[in-house]
């Protein structure tokens, strides 16, 4: 299994947009929103160094805020994480950088010979209220032409338009090309969670059964706080640690190997929904977003520390008995 390290390297934005679950926003370069070049490439050798002890590949994923508005920390992260033998190196952006033609293919002709592939575009009715769709088209063709792989990332609402008619505005530009859609459920958190009315939100019919995907994910804020997966919601239940108080391999080893986050990958945070109820907790059976929705309100339950303990224990029992052919 390959190895993902996702570098939040910047908490500002160039807008500020009703969903963002960051709350991003702001112009001003502030140090401690940023992350250090430095911190950058060091995280970069680290994961390289586990990599090389585990025989496996890595990738590296630059995301924001806006980590455009940061160029120079991410052309030089990205020529680092090639130098060290990424297999893919992606970053996401609104694209507000194509407003200007010339520049634009200046900027991704760059960052394309530092080694970046793959670039995730954040397009729905949000973003386009900040970001002309000119400049969207703009930084789209752009990255189309100099070859490199493109997603389009698009968050909706029941009030908003869906992906299939949000990619309309791109008019013929995708015919014929392989990329990658995602379309995202609104989630009430950060920002959402005062700007968006609960009844706008997409909520599913029964509670989601399946693991958490998350895999072997190591997220680093500019802070140095370091989680296991880049879902919603980031509880303290899912914080690893800190970069500047921790040992890396520590904070990997606990990724991989804390019996909570095998669990999550395993079974999946529903698996926790029988022990809340048997200990007379109450838990919404008709009402989620999305499996991180679910994991959320599961890790940020008032009960949930009580029934850690016996949950973690059925869990182990029950994979033990699976390993000496039991069940």
């Amino acid at each position: 299994m390959t190895i993902q390290l996702g570098l939040l390297i910047t908490e500002r934005c160039n807008i500020a947009c009703n969903h963002c679950i960051f709350s991003a926003t702001g112009e001003s370069r502030d140090e401690a929103k940023t992350m250090l070049i430095d911190d950058i490439c060091q995280y970069i050798d680290r994961i390289a160094n586990i990599t090389v002890r585990e025989n496996t590949q890595f990738s590296v994923g630059f995301t924001g805020g806006e980590p455009f508005l940061c160029f120079q920390e991410l052309l030089e992260g990205i020529q680092h994480a090639k130098r060290m033998g990424a297999y893919k190196i992606s970053t996401v952006t609104n694209g507000f950088w194509g407003s200007n033609k010339e520049d634009a293919f200046r900027k991704i002709a760059i960052l394309k010979q530092a080694g970046l592939t793959d670039i995730s575009f954040s397009m729905d009715d949000f973003h386009q209220v900040h970001i002309p769709i000119s400049s969207l088209i703009n930084a789209v063709s752009i990255c189309k032409e100099l070859d490199i792989v493109i997603t389009i990332k698009t968050v909706v609402t029941k009030r908003s338009r869906r992906l299939a008619e949000v990619l309309h505005d791109l008019g013929d530009l995708l015919l014929g090309q392989k990329v990658m859609v995602e379309e995202i459920p609104c989630v009430p958190e950060g920002r959402a969670k005062f700007l968006i009315p609960p009844k706008d939100l997409l909520y599913y019919p029964g509670m989601p059964a399946k693991p958490c995907f998350m895999g072997m994910m190591l997220i680093i804020l500019p802070n140095g706080d370091t989680y296991p997966c880049c879902g919603t919601g980031w509880s303290q239940q899912l914080l690893l640690g800190n970069t500047k108080e921790t040992n890396f391999d520590t904070l990997y080893d606990k990724m991989k190997e804390q019996p909570l986050f095998m669990l999550l990958r395993e079974k999946g945070p529903h698996y926790f929904a029988p022990y809340l109820e048997a200990n007379g907790y109450s838990i919404d059976h008709n009402q989620y977003i999305n499996n991180c929705d679910l994991c959320h309100k599961v890790l940020t339950h008032q009960e949930f520390d009580k029934v850690l303990p016996s949950v973690l224990h059925d869990w182990r029992v029950e994979r033990v008995n699976k390993m000496l052919g039991s069940c």
